[in-house]
């Protein structure tokens, strides 16, 4: 036997009484264990964050259109200051149609003539 042999032997055979590959194996799989749980978690946040930015967006786009219809109404208020016609739908002129009559609303009492006694 040669020095190297016997190295080899006393290194296998201090291999032999550790554990220490168990625990690496071990490791390993606990780390791939905690990965695929930490993709997991990743992908879930990811889709929320999409929905939230989706949902973002939307109000956005809200709040721009409200924007501008305020603007509108601001530049008919500079247009009242001035004088100017009122810009927009004229307004409905009241009809005597029977569905306008017809509400529950009660008939306006009629004044009492005085009795001369």
């Amino acid at each position: 036997m040669t020095v190297k042999d016997l190295l080899k032997k006393a290194w296998q055979w201090l291999l032999d009484q550790t554990d220490i590959d168990e625990m690496i194996e071990a490791e390993v799989e606990e780390v791939k264990k905690e990965y695929k749980e930490t993709k997991a978690k990743i992908k879930e946040v990811k889709e929320e964050v999409e929905h939230r930015v989706e949902r973002v967006r939307e109000e956005v786009k809200d709040v721009v259109e409200a924007a501008q219809k305020v603007k509108s109404q601001i530049d008919d208020i500079k247009g009242a200051v001035k004088g100017e016609e009122r810009k927009g739908r004229k307004p409905k002129k009241q009809s005597t149609s029977k569905s306008n009559l017809n509400t529950n609303k009660p008939a306006p009492k009629k004044p009492r003539a005085k009795k001369n006694s």
